[in-house]
């Protein structure tokens, strides 16, 4: 990309992006996608929320993993995931 596209492409950024080539820098037609949506850590933003783990499971039936918060049966004293000790 030369300097004077850029300078070209950021003044039509500027205007609306009404025509990058409209300087006449070159003959190539571009196109433009808009990015994938991120969040302020410059990663793609998560689909999914941690507040309502656990949801729907009886109690009576899994604990908890302190350390990554699994949902264990009972039946077992340490955790499938990260090896805990209950």
């Amino acid at each position: 990309v030369t300097r004077n596209y850029f300078e070209n492409l950021v003044k039509a950024l500027e205007n609306g992006l009404v025509d990058v080539h409209s300087q006449g820098t070159t003959s190539r037609s571009a196109s433009f996608k808009a990015a994938p949506s991120k969040g302020r850590s410059g990663r793609g933003k998560a689909a999914t929320s941690r507040s309502g783990y656990g949801k729907g499971l009886d109690d009576t039936d899994h604990w908890y993993c302190e350390h990554c918060t699994f949902a264990n049966q009972n039946s077992i004293n340490i955790c499938q995931i990260c090896n805990h000790r209950r």
